[in-house]
């Protein structure tokens, strides 16, 4: 990963529950990819399901909320999903 998004995933735990190429917990981020990288507002629906969380998008499984990062961290995450 980059640099901008090696403190975030460390410290939020992403890659526990995010593949970067297989699902685990949570789908695959190359899945999440291919789903939003055509959508013009993928990004920001992307920053606001890590901030907020979701539930439903992937079957059952909730992904909890990341309120505490930073819209930079936010936008360099979501960044890199879209780019897996």
């Amino acid at each position: 990963p980059k640099e901008d998004v090696k403190a975030p995933l460390a410290s939020n735990a992403c890659l526990s529950c995010h593949g970067l190429q297989q699902q685990t917990v949570g789908p695959g981020f190359n899945a999440v990819a291919k789903k939003y990288k055509a959508d013009a507002n993928g990004q920001s629906t992307l920053e606001k399901s890590i901030r907020t969380g979701s539930t439903g998008k992937w079957g059952s499984g909730a992904m909890p909320p990341f309120a505490t990062l930073k819209p930079e961290e936010l936008k360099a995450l979501s960044a890199f999903v879209l780019e897996q």
